[in-house]
């Protein structure tokens, strides 16, 4: 082969490796740069998501402690277990050539292919409670219908007030106002009047409510919070997504940016290796035949 055209061949599939390696390697680049980037995202998620949540879970607990003062709360309780009942396969037939049992045309048998030995698998089902049910939506849907432990919204209401009533806030409060109506009763010389004990007899219920109506204004606050600090998570959720799609968008089109341009590379390199052939090719003297520059 001469020289010229094994150097023209050399050369451009050189130039055509070449090209190909340094666009894999910046395609290299910005991928690595981009997870970077994923990674940071998620980083500063976590951060927020951690920082966040304390408030979250408060006033999760704080709207579960408004819905029981107002007899909407209750629930909890554990959901049955789902057991799983294994499919059979089924077995396939043999074919065979035979007279089927159908009849042919003009009321002759005909020949037909027979299927001998089969048998019908069973699909995967699943139990709860001893019922079965086809599809596991169906028994997750029987599950939590069916909860046990749980607690009714009047006894969720009535633990609540009760657990007002009997605290040592409310006692304290009670004791002290207490004090103070017999002390000024005792003062003015009505101890034993009817309007002592009439006072005295409404003054717990009063005491009640009122501190019920702060401690609903205490959880709504609560709950408030808890409300933004869910909300900015979410949109600190919904900020991130949108940065890690688009840095997986900048990995896809780096990746077919390289590919495109190893392509372009492989492509130039083939259309160098022609033209040096095709020049090769040429005859150097008028009338002289093709490749008579080759020398053997």
């Amino acid at each position: 082969m001469p020289g010229p055209l094994v150097a023209g061949v050399v050369s451009s599939v050189a130039s055509g490796a070449m090209q190909s390696s340094a666009a894999k390697k910046a395609a290299g680049a910005q991928t690595a740069a981009a997870n970077d980037q994923i990674a940071e995202t998620r980083r500063q998620f976590d951060l927020v998501q951690s920082l966040l949540k304390p408030y979250v879970t408060a006033g999760t607990s704080a709207l579960q402690g408004q819905l029981d003062l107002l007899g909407m709360g209750g629930g909890g309780g554990t959901a049955p277990g789902i057991q799983t009942i294994a499919g059979v396969a089924g077995t396939p037939g043999d074919m065979g050539q035979g007279f089927g049992t159908a009849a042919g045309e003009r009321g002759l048998p005909g020949a037909g292919i027979t299927m001998t030995g089969g048998t019908m698998g069973t699909p995967e089902r699943y139990s709860v409670n001893g019922q079965t049910f086809n599809t596991m939506e169906e028994a997750q849907t029987f599950a939590n219908a069916n909860k046990t432990g749980g607690m009714s919204a009047a006894d969720a209401q009535r633990n609540a007030i009760s657990g007002l009533a009997n605290g040592e806030g409310f006692k304290a409060l009670v004791q002290q106002g207490e004090y103070g109506l017999m002390a000024n009763a005792a003062a003015t010389g009505g101890l034993r009047g009817g309007d002592t004990q009439g006072a005295l007899a409404q003054f717990r219920p009063a005491m009640l409510q009122g501190l019920i109506d702060r401690q609903l204004a205490s959880l709504g606050g609560i709950a408030a919070n808890g409300q933004s600090a869910a909300t900015n998570t979410g949109q600190a959720a919904q900020n991130a997504g949108q940065q890690v799609n688009q840095s997986r968008g900048d990995i896809g089109s780096a990746q077919a940016g390289a590919a495109l341009a190893g392509g372009r590379a492989w492509s130039n390199a083939g259309s160098g290796i022609l033209q040096t052939l095709g020049g090769l090719a040429q005859p150097m003297t008028p009338g002289g035949g093709a490749w008579q520059k080759w020398q053997f």
